[in-house]
Parts: structure tokens; C-alpha cells; sequence
């Protein structure tokens, strides 16, 4: 190393000796001989450096080379050792700045582009922007810096000459297909603020009075803001939109204030803004775009909305253009508006000949309605009497039976008790039907008829309205407990009980039950307490078949052949007291409970999830 920095020094004194001697004996002596033995020298050197520049130190060969002033030797070793650094800082010192982007070509250190791109572009914008877009491996967010030092220029740009930071941002946008919402926002700004500086060049931004603002300044602003890329999961574009308005309204962008408006699907803004402008043709489209997207997202909720802005529209057009004409062709534009929305904008003294034809158009298209409502009522009437009828025939619906039908529960003979035919022809004794539906009743369906139970079962014991007799009690040995009943007249069923004795406050012990009735209700398996814990259980032990099968028949004959007969044997014109209407209520509201459907028939339905075996019940039936 130190014999090849020998050299080193050997060659660069050589040179500068022959450079004295060129200057000394130039004006009397031919020099070109000593000039091609220098530039020998210097060919041999740059040799030198090319074959053993790994043995040599570089800021040793730095301190040599600017001890004797040769720069074209220093650029040269920076070049062969791949010091790109020292020579871009000799060049930008120099200001040589074509030099300086011609070395950031022919290396490729990004991180020198990000250290030298703000000064070069503030001298070479379009050489650095084409260094650029060569290559593809920089970070756009690394080169904001560089990027913003062309808006702080304090000489305006010639309207002619294109802002370099919006060509490289928009080749950053459209072909690289950046999401960053840090360079979309930065284009947008960069877009404003050089259209108000190109339409205002003595004045800053943030000092400029509102401007009447070309419509030619505004187009790139305008087409970024309706072609800028859009998140394909929201909808909504990559730059703030939110700050994107801020900043137009700042710089009095009201056109694209409008195109914002409408982005953020502010409708009204929009046309109110686009009004306010001026630009009829512009509230127009915005108008139908807001149509449009209801269409585009299936909304009939927004008709009023759209409606509205139409209206807008039409009351500028007549109020403050006095374009009747114009007005009048809006109606073709959208059904949404009649003739009759915007009569009232009208003056009170003008002419009609301009809108009669739509006038009459809106009479003739009333008059059609006005038919449709009434042929829509004609038929609703007619609905109605059929209704009517069909309710009206369906008093006089009957089933006939047989004197040896059977209960489809019990298996017992069906004329014996209360019972309840259904139209699917099932028949039930009406205890065997309410233990039966019980069953798969919800538990508001329970609590709803244990009170409905308890209320009238409390209206019989009070004597509010009348029960079925309580069961005779029995008489001495030698006497009958029940009178003698002719041959020819069925056997009276001794009357149950109306509830047991947890149902009794009159009789908490049971001692007032028939015992016979006490007994065959316990033997009875559907009357067993069950110890289940689920709450609809529970609230199930709480109705008594018996009992309530007598409260909900109190009042009603048992004719042979003729099931329930509800007010027999009473004048069908007396009057109701109170209580009996309330009762009646109850026992309505008790057969709608009860049965509203037959429940074998929707049994199958209502049981298809429920298991062969109950939880914690062991079958032995199937062990071998």
C-alpha cells in the first residue's frame, strides 16, 4: 500500500511538473510534446487506479490528489472506487447539474437519490423526474422533500412548462397503481395549490381573495378527482375526502367542492354549490348521478331525496333564469317531478300558454288515478262482502258424528263428556285435549292459561258467574246417593271437580272432593307431579285437565250427539251482565289456546326434535 501511494504521488508531481513547464515556455516554445507526455502521464495514472486501486486508502489518495488541484483525477479514482457521493457533491458544488443527474443514472443507490433529488429538482425538474421514472425500486414517500420543493419556488413557472411533481406523482398513481393515501393526498394538494398560483401568481394561497377561477385551470384538478383510483372494499377513493374539501374551499375550487360533494354522496350540497355557480348543467348531472346510485344500490327510501334536488334545479331555472321553456323540458327529464311541484315557483302574473299542454297532461293523468282508486275500492267492497259471508257460513258449519265414536286419546266413548270435534275429523274429550296440548305449549302460552284459569275458576267460587254444580255428596246406606233416571235418558256423569286440592282456596286440604274423583285423578299418569326442573315443566303440573275443562264448560250443555253447546236452555236474546261478558272472554280465550289446531296433526310437527327418551329416563327395553 504505501509503495503504490508512492506512486501515486510519483505520478500526480510529474504532472504538475509538466503543467509548469507547459504555462512557463507556452508563449516562446512549441509545447506539444510536453502536452502528449502529460496526457500520457495522466492515461498511465488512471491505469494505475484501475488495476490496484484495492490497494490503495482512499481518503490517503483524496488528501493527494486535492493537494495538487487535478479534479479531473479526483472525479476519475471517486468513479473507479464507486465513491458515487463525492462526486455528486463535486458536481452540485460546481453546480453542474446535468453532470450530477448523469451520475445518479449510472449507479444504483437509492439512498443517494433521496440525499440529492430536493436540490436537483429545484434547478432540473424534469431531468430528476426522468431519473425517476428509470427507476422503479424508489419509495415515492422518500421523495416527497424533493417533491415539495417545486411548489416553494418563488418565481412562477411558465404556463407553458409542466409541474414535473404532478407527472411523476401521476405516473406514481395511475401506472404503479399506488394506494398510499400520503401520495394521493399529495397530488391533490399539488393540483390546487398550482392551479391558484397559475390564476393568481402575485399572491400566496393562503393571502389570495376568492377568485373568479378559470375552468381551464381547474381541469387536471377535475379529472384526477373523477379518474383517481377507488378502494374496491369501501368504494370510496384513497385521499381524505373530508381534507380534499377543506383544502378546494380554501383555494375557492368551488367546481371541484361540487365533484367532492357528490363523492361523499352529499347530494344536496352538490346541486345547492353547482346552483350557486351558476352551472345549471352541472346540478343537472349531479342530480342524475344521485339517481343513478339509488338505482346502483336498490334504495327506494331516496325518492323524496331525489325528488328535492330535482326540485332545486326547477326552482332556479324558474326564479332565476325566468326560463320557462327550460322548466318545462325538465318534467321529461325525470318522473319524480309533476307539473303541479313547481307551479308554486311561479310568479303570480305569467302566461300559461308555455305549460298548458302540460297541465292538461297532469288533469288527464289525475283523472286515470282517480278511475284506478276507484275500480281498487269497488274491488276492496266486493273482498269484503265475500269476507262477510264466508264468516257467516262458517256459524252454520257442522260435523255429524256416531253414537260409538271414540276419544282419540282415552279410547273411551266420546258422547260420555265435553269434547272438541276438529275439521281434520279428530275428536277429544276436553280433559284429554288440554293434557294433551299442554304438552307442547310455550311457556307464554302456559302462564298466559294459568291465568286465564285461575281468574275464572275465582269468577265461579265468588259466585260472580255461574258453575257446574258441585258433585252431590253420598247419602245413607239405606238411600240412594243420586235420584232414579228414567231408561230411555243417558246416565248423568257425575260432575267433576273444578280443581283439586292445590287449586281449591276454599278446600286446601281436599276434603270437600269427591273421593272417587280425588282418587282417579292421582292414579291418572298425565296428573303425576313430575320433577322436572326446566321452568315450562313446571308450569305445566300447574294445570288441572279436570279442572279446567269444568271452568271452561260452565254454563254449556253436554247434549248427547251434539258436543258443547255454549248458553243452552237460555233465552238467546237476555242480557249479559258484566261478569258474564268477562267470563265469556275468558273461556274465547281459553279455546283459542286450546284449540286452535288439532294436536295430532300438528303434534307430528311440534315433536320431530324432541328425543325417544327423556333426559335422565332409563329404558331397559332394548338390553338383550
Amino acid at each position: 500500500m504505501l509503495l503504490a501511494t508512492w506512486l501515486v504521488e510519483f505520478y500526480l508531481s510529474k504532472i504538475n511538473t509538466l503543467d509548469d513547464i507547459i504555462a512557463s515556455e507556452g508563449a516562446s516554445h512549441d509545447v506539444e510534446n510536453l502536452k502528449a507526455e502529460q496526457a500520457l502521464l495522466e492515461d498511465e495514472l488512471r491505469a494505475f487506479f484501475d488495476t490496484y486501486k484495492a490497494n490503495l486508502d482512499k481518503k490517503t489518495v483524496y488528501d493527494l490528489i486535492l493537494n495538487h488541484g487535478r479534479e479531473d483525477v479526483f472525479l476519475y479514482y471517486a468513479t473507479v472506487v464507486g465513491d458515487f457521493e463525492k462526486v455528486l457533491e463535486h458536481h452540485i458544488m460546481d453546480e453542474a447539474w446535468l453532470k450530477a443527474v448523469d451520475v445518479l443514472n449510472r449507479q444504483i443507490n437509492v439512498d443517494l437519490y433521496y440525499r440529492f433529488s430536493p436540490v436537483l429538482m429545484q434547478h432540473v425538474p424534469k431531468e430528476i423526474v426522468d431519473s425517476w421514472l428509470r427507476q422503479p425500486a424508489l419509495d415515492p414517500i422518500k421523495l416527497i422533500p424533493a417533491l415539495l420543493q417545486q411548489q416553494n419556488q418563488r418565481t412562477p413557472q411558465s404556463p407553458l412548462s409542466s409541474n414535473q411533481a404532478i407527472r411523476y406523482l401521476q405516473h406514481v398513481v395511475f401506472t404503479a397503481r399506488s394506494t398510499s393515501p400520503t401520495i394521493h393526498n399529495l397530488l391533490l394538494t399539488i393540483l390546487v395549490t398550482s392551479s391558484a398560483k397559475r390564476d393568481n401568481p402575485a399572491t400566496t394561497p393562503a393571502a389570495a381573495e376568492p377568485l373568479s377561477i378559470s375552468a381551464e385551470s381547474d381541469l387536471p384538478l377535475l379529472r384526477f378527482l373523477s379518474t383517481a383510483p377507488v378502494d374496491p372494499i369501501t368504494g370510496r377513493p384513497y385521499y381524505d375526502l373530508d381534507y380534499a374539501l377543506r383544502l378546494c374551499k380554501q383555494h375557492n375550487r368551488l367546481q371541484a367542492c361540487v365533484h367532492i360533494y357528490a363523492k361523499m354522496a352529499m347530494w344536496e350540497e352538490s346541486v345547492d354549490l353547482a346552483l350557486e355557480m351558476g352551472d345549471l348543467d352541472l346540478a343537472k348531472v349531479n342530480c342524475e348521478r344521485a339517481t343513478e346510485d339509488a338505482t346502483t344500490a336498490g334504495a327506494s327510501g331516496d325518492e323524496g331525496l331525489r325528488k328535492r334536488l330535482w326540485l332545486k334545479v326547477a326552482k332556479f331555472v324558474v326564479q332565476e333564469q325566468n326560463d320557462i321553456k327550460t322548466a318545462m323540458r325538465l318534467l321529461d327529464n325525470t318522473p319524480l317531478v309533476k307539473i303541479e311541484d313547481i307551479l308554486p315557483f311561479f310568479p303570480d302574473f305569467v302566461v300559461i300558454d308555455d305549460f298548458k299542454e302540460e297541465i292538461c297532461n297532469a288533469l288527464e293523468g289525475y283523472s286515470a288515478h282517480i278511475d284506478a282508486l276507484k275500480a281498487d275500492m269497488d274491488e276492496a267492497t266486493k273482498s269484503a262482502e265475500a269476507i262477510k259471508n264466508d264468516i257467516k257460513n262458517l256459524q252454520n258449519r257442522f260435523v255429524t258424528l256416531e253414537a260409538s265414536e271414540k276419544c282419540c286419546i282415552c279410547g273411551l266413548n266420546l258422547l260420555t263428556r265435553q269434547f272438541y270435534v276438529f275439521p281434520c275429523q279428530h275428536c277429544f274429550h276436553a280433559d284429554c285435549l288440554i293434557g294433551q296440548v299442554k304438552e307442547y305449549l310455550p311457556a307464554p302460552a302456559l302462564r298466559r292459561l294459568i291465568t286465564l284459569q285461575n281468574t275464572l275458576v275465582q269468577m265461579q267460587l265468588t259466585g260472580a258467574v255461574p258453575g257446574n254444580p258441585a258433585p252431590p255428596a253420598p247419602g245413607p246406606p239405606n238411600r240412594p246417593a243420586t235420584p232414579p233416571v228414567p231408561h230411555n235418558r243417558p246416565i248423568p256423569q257425575p260432575q267433576r271437580t273444578l280443581l283439586s286440592a292445590a287449586f281449591n282456596p276454599l278446600d286446601p286440604a281436599g276434603m270437600l272432593i269427591n273421593p272417587a274423583v280425588r282418587l282417579a285423578s292421582a292414579l291418572n299418569p298425565m296428573n303425576m307431579p313430575r320433577n322436572l326442573g326446566a321452568a315450562g315443566d313446571k308450569l305445566r303440573d300447574l294445570i288441572v285437565p279436570d279442572a279446567l275443562a269444568n271452568a271452561i264448560g260452565a254454563g254449556v250443555s253436554n247434549i248427547p250427539g251434539m258436543g258443547l253447546i255454549w248458553g243452552a236452555g237460555n233465552d238467546k236474546q237476555a242480557k249479559k251482565t258484566d261478569a258474564e261478558a268477562k267470563a265469556e272472554k275468558i273461556r274465547d280465550e281459553l279455546d283459542d289456546l286450546l284449540a286452535s289446531s288439532c294436536p295430532l296433526c300438528e303434534g307430528v310437527v311440534v315433536g320431530l326434535d324432541k328425543p325417544f327418551i327423556a333426559p335422565g329416563e332409563v329404558d331397559d327395553s332394548w338390553a338383550l
